[in-house]
């Protein structure tokens, strides 16, 4: 029993001294790969192992130690002087204080070669660049947005930092419109897009144009989504053409035709730029049927919020109805006259010619087809019979022959009327 007991403990103290050896091989590997990493400058996450007023010691295995200058950990800033002392060619620059790591954290160094007393010589400051520039590099190459912060304008636009490397971002490409103004962006931090890069040029070059533009686009195909034919909606006309109002409601931009400002040719309001308006939603064009890379379109109308004039009109002035009053033009076309009295109204009472919703005198217009045989003469007071109302001029259509055409017709009536049956009375009278 002894002897088993004994055979027992030697097996277990052979087990853990077999354990320990493939531990500490292991270690030994691993610090021989840091080592050969180091020796092959290769960034390596090194343990430090103590700071002083000189610089960083870490270790880099095989029981080997390098050094890292304290300067690696030193930024210069613009130092803050009064616009007397100095001028911006001569301005100055203080140190920060280092910050410097602590014993037993893992910092990034990169080999850059032998001190004068022969241990290995490490940069921290050239291994986080090199790091930054696998991160911009795989930005880049995936088109993803990255971090800056603006911290000077030069000539043509600005620097900016993005993770310790400084980028030039062009005045034109600062936003939609191009920046010259430097206090509008400097300490700021952007958002942006890498549109060129050169790794051995050491050149980057960012977009924040890019950026907007992108969320603008999001912002208009959500807008897009939202919008409903028979919507009304608050908008702001951003440009007047020929072709109509350009409304921006919320960034996303819609047209309004002439033929849906207004009701009437000759009653279109003036809008200028800057206007804010409520429109409604008119018609809706889906993207593909605009082309591949369309938003949609959206056409609004502003005369679509109002009521039909021409509807008032045929309501005031149904067909059938005489109206008259004094002509104000004559043509090849037809005769044109102010509306000044409808049949059943006292034209004693009645005003000096009809009004419309907007104060406007009503016009009536009688093609050449529907005057009698001869025309009438400007200022001449005449009658016509209404058979319709135009919607663009807002006029209404009116017929002078058939007028006199009703005329002729209750005259010759009249004059055909049968005479009353005599009564005893009249004879009486007629014999005295």
């Amino acid at each position: 029993m002894k002897d088993k007991m004994q055979d027992d403990f030697a097996g277990a103290e052979a087990k853990e001294d077999w354990e320990a050896r493939k531990e500490m091989e292991a270690l030994f590997a691993q610090e021989e790969g840091l080592s050969k990493q180091v020796s092959s400058r290769q960034i390596v996450w090194a343990n430090v192992i103590s700071s002083t007023a000189e610089g960083v010691w870490v270790d880099i295995g095989e029981k080997k130690e390098g050094f890292i200058p304290v300067s690696d950990f030193t930024f210069s800033v613009p130092k803050k002087t009064s616009k007397n002392q100095d001028s911006p060619k001569k301005r100055k620059e203080e140190s920060l204080a280092p910050k410097m790591p602590k014993s037993g954290e893992k910092i990034a160094v990169l080999y850059v070669g032998k001190r004068s007393d022969g241990t290995t010589l490490l940069s921290h400051r050239k291994a986080m660049a090199e790091l930054s520039w696998e991160g911009i590099s795989k930005s880049f190459r995936e088109r993803a947005r990255v971090l800056g912060k603006v911290h000077s304008g030069i000539k043509g636009g600005f620097l900016v930092d993005v993770s310790g490397i400084t980028a030039f971002l062009p005045a034109s490409l600062a936003d939609f419109r191009p920046v010259f103004k430097v206090e509008i962006l400097l300490n700021k931090t952007i958002e942006c897009y890498i549109i060129d890069l050169n790794e051995a040029e050491k050149r980057v070059v960012i977009s924040r144009k890019a950026v907007l533009e992108e969320e603008a686009s999001q912002r208009r195909v959500k807008i897009f989504s939202e919008i409903e034919v028979g919507q009304v909606r608050f908008g702001r006309i951003s440009k007047t053409s020929v072709e109509g109002l350009t409304i921006d409601i919320g960034g996303f931009k819609g047209l309004i035709r002439p033929a849906d400002i207004a009701w009437g040719e000759n009653s279109t309001p003036l809008y200028k730029r800057g206007d804010k308006l409520r429109v409604k939603v008119i018609s809706k064009v889906l993207p593909e049927a605009e082309g591949q890379n369309s938003e949609g379109a959206v056409y609004f109308g502003i005369k679509q919020l109002l009521p039909n004039p021409s509807d008032l009109l045929r309501k005031k002035y149904p067909s059938g109805t005489v109206v008259s009053g004094p002509v104000v033009s004559v043509d090849q076309a037809g005769v044109v006259f102010t509306v000044t009295s409808v049949q059943g109204k006292n034209r004693k009472e009645a005003a000096p010619s009809e009004k419309n919703k907007k104060g406007s005198p009503v016009l009536a217009f009688c093609p050449a087809s529907q005057i009698d045989e001869e025309a009438p003469k400007v200022g001449e007071e005449v009658g016509a019979l209404v058979s319709g109302v135009d919607a663009k001029t807002l006029r209404l259509f009116v017929s002078i022959k058939r007028h006199s055409e009703k005329q002729e017709r209750a005259r010759v009536a009249q004059y055909l009327k049968a005479p009353s049956p005599l009564t005893l009375g009249d004879i009486l009278s007629s014999d005295e």
